[in-house]
């Protein structure tokens, strides 16, 4: 059996790496991860996965992103297989064509493979059901000649340099490319990057996104996922089979219709049992809907590393960012809302309890919780 080698390039891909990494992780003796500067939870991701598949490597790049062709290059150096898969952080690989990758070197030197784009939720696609390009990619290392990456005019896009003809397209379907089930904001991300390499930019795409409202954010999203030419949207029919880890997978994504027509997408959020970062308890996801509310004289006292409310002589501890948080809290934000910013700027330690916390508030009446 021959040791495979997949390359993986991650720049805030955290919500669709922990299904990458968990689809693949069986099949390949080498697998290497490099975080390009991420400003998610890339790290904690690899490191949750790895503590299963312990051959999972990881390297990390902070400051100013490479861009896909460095990225790939410092992949390139670091591994020691032969048998090299590029492939990206968003693609889920399809387990009843697994077999396929130990067949794919005995093909050729250079072997690309086909792909369904999955694109707003994991129940829809895009006329590029059956499609490939020169990104995901299969190479022998001990045949070429050269091996490289090159990024085309303005840094838009990558393509590898491989010193080889003897090329092959795999007719099979080996991954789902969930290109389009992201969060709003990187899928805003990914065209602003596209102009900042365009019209050299200075600072980062992320510092432009940062100003902006999150309804504004989901609103340019939402554009992008019903506009793009390249991606019409339509409902997935079973033109492929499933990968298991996203049949098992509760919803996060979910376009909304109306009249027949797609009108929005729900970010139900990643919470509970759909991912390691929150408590397993919680799995109400009503809760989302609720609104916190401040209430008149309430003390508020610091006790050690935790906070302390005291409402009519009751008491409750909860951590720092959650009273942070609360104290912070205006008209109209959700207790979903609060979670994700706990996550967003305190890190997925400090969400792990949010939701007995929070629990635990509205029983003594530190926030009141009513239904929208």
């Amino acid at each position: 059996m021959k040791k495979l080698t997949a390359l993986i390039p991650v720049h805030n891909d955290d919500y669709t790496l922990w299904f990458c990494l968990r689809s693949i992780a069986p099949y390949f003796a080498e697998i290497i991860v490099f975080n390009d500067a991420s400003i998610d939870n890339t790290r904690e991701v690899v490191e949750k996965v790895a503590k299963t598949y312990p051959h999972i490597q990881y390297l990390e790049h902070s400051g100013k992103p490479l861009g896909w062709a460095d990225a790939r290059r410092e992949l390139i150096a670091r591994a020691k297989g032969k048998h090299l898969f590029f492939i990206d952080a968003d693609e889920i690989l399809l387990e009843s064509q697994a077999h396929w990758l130990q067949k794919i070197p005995s093909l050729a030197t250079v072997v690309y493979w086909r792909f369904t784009d999955i694109w707003g939720d994991f129940n829809h696609t895009t006329q590029r059901v059956f499609h490939s390009d020169f990104c995901h990619v299969y190479v022998n290392r001990n045949r070429v000649d050269e091996l490289d990456w090159t990024m085309k005019v303005y840094g838009v896009a990558s393509t590898p340099v491989i010193g080889s003809d003897d090329t092959r397209v795999l007719d099979e379907i080996l991954f789902w490319h969930a290109r389009g089930v992201k969060p709003d904001w990187r899928i805003l991300q990914r065209p602003e990057m596209n102009a900042w390499h365009e019209k050299r930019r200075e600072g980062t795409p992320h510092d432009f996104l940062h100003k902006l409202d999150q309804r504004v954010i989901h609103d340019r999203a939402l554009k992008v996922l019903l506009t793009s030419g390249e991606h019409q949207i339509q409902p997935w029919r079973g033109e492929t089979e499933k990968p298991r880890i996203v049949a098992d997978a509760d919803t996060r994504f979910e376009m909304v219709y109306k009249n027949g027509q797609i009108v929005d997408r729900r970010d139900h959020g990643w919470w509970g049992a759909r991912c390691f970062h929150f408590a397993d308890d919680d799995n109400n996801t009503a809760w989302d809907n609720f609104f916190p509310h401040r209430c008149d004289d309430v003390g508020l006292r610091q006790s050690g590393d935790s906070f302390i409310f005291n409402v009519n002589g009751q008491c409750v501890s909860c951590n720092h960012p959650l009273a942070y948080i609360w104290s912070q809290c205006g008209e109209g934000q959700t207790i979903g809302d609060i979670k994700r910013v706990i996550a967003s700027e305190f890190g997925v330690e400090a969400a792990a309890d949010v939701m007995p916390a929070l629990r635990n508030l509205a029983k003594v009446h530190c926030i009141a919780v009513d239904r929208w």
